[in-house]
């Protein structure tokens, strides 16, 4: 199904780059997901590492539909700022239900496929978790969970971390599977059909902010896990969290919407 147009970012949120300045804050920005520059990537040819970095600057000041347009174009190297950007997009930017359902279905889909081809990189076999779990709340967790999504993600993201143990994305997610399990069908069945567990999603939380605690979306997930798993109980601690990710500094546009969205957390 063609995608319509996507919604500008709004210019508040617009954040100036180029490849001088990407690659100055590149260590910082992608020490979350262990991205090697894409030049160091010499498995690809130099065009494909200058459009790569053409894209993830497009990501980074937050042109999402140039990122999102590139990654797919890119096939398999572009598979993570597909599925970023079309995360970023969704979560924040877009406001029309069927058209991010549409994106994330379709990044979802080619980033499966990528996966299977590239399944000895990480950011690959994270890219398609990241956009089937963001498709999977879009959708519902339940009807995720009828499809077959649940057992999809969690085997992208044992395999990811498998080969990336610092994988802090891919630990933040992990953490988010195993609360989201848990919230929707309870402990006991959760464990049992899904092996799914709060001391899991706790560690993977844990362990996440161990690797990338000064980044925003790293304590508003962790922060959304808590309450997903204890509901009010979770509240005081999941506040501190969003009050931690407001005063993060914002490398980039998508931190800087990760930054207002938690903040707006704490005037509710």
């Amino acid at each position: 199904m063609p995608i319509p147009d996507w919604q500008a970012t709004p210019t508040d949120f617009l954040c100036a780059f180029d490849t001088s300045v990407l690659k100055e804050k590149w260590e910082q920005l992608h020490a979350p997901d262990l991205m090697p520059w894409p030049e160091d990537m010499d498995w690809l040819e130099a065009g494909q590492q200058q459009t790569l970095i053409n894209g993830w600057i497009a990501y980074h000041q937050g042109n999402f539909a140039n990122a999102w347009h590139i990654g797919q174009k890119l096939g398999p190297a572009g598979a993570a700022l597909m599925a970023k950007a079309a995360a970023a997009y969704t979560d924040y930017v877009c406001d029309d239900e069927n058209q991010a359902i549409n994106i994330l279905k379709s990044t979802f889909d080619q980033a499966s496929q990528h996966a299977k081809e590239w399944d000895d990189d990480p950011n690959a076999l994270f890219a398609a978790a990241l956009s089937g779990g963001r498709y999977s709340q879009k959708i519902s967790i339940a009807k995720a969970l009828t499809m077959g999504l649940g057992g999809q993600i969690k085997a992208l993201l044992d395999e990811a971390l498998a080969l990336a143990e610092d994988h802090a994305e891919a630990h933040t997610a992990s953490g988010l599977y195993h609360a989201e399990i848990i919230n929707k069908i309870g402990a006991t069945i959760g464990r049992l059909t899904y092996g799914a567990s709060a001391k899991q999603a706790l560690h993977h939380f844990d362990r996440s902010m161990e690797l990338a605690g000064d980044v925003p979306i790293t304590a508003i997930e962790y922060a959304n896990g808590l309450l997903l798993l204890h509901g009010d109980k979770g509240a005081a601690q999941a506040r501190e969290l969003y009050a931690h990710a407001a005063d993060c500094e914002a490398l980039d546009s998508v931190q800087s919407l990760d930054k207002a969205w938690a903040a707006a957390q704490l005037t509710d």
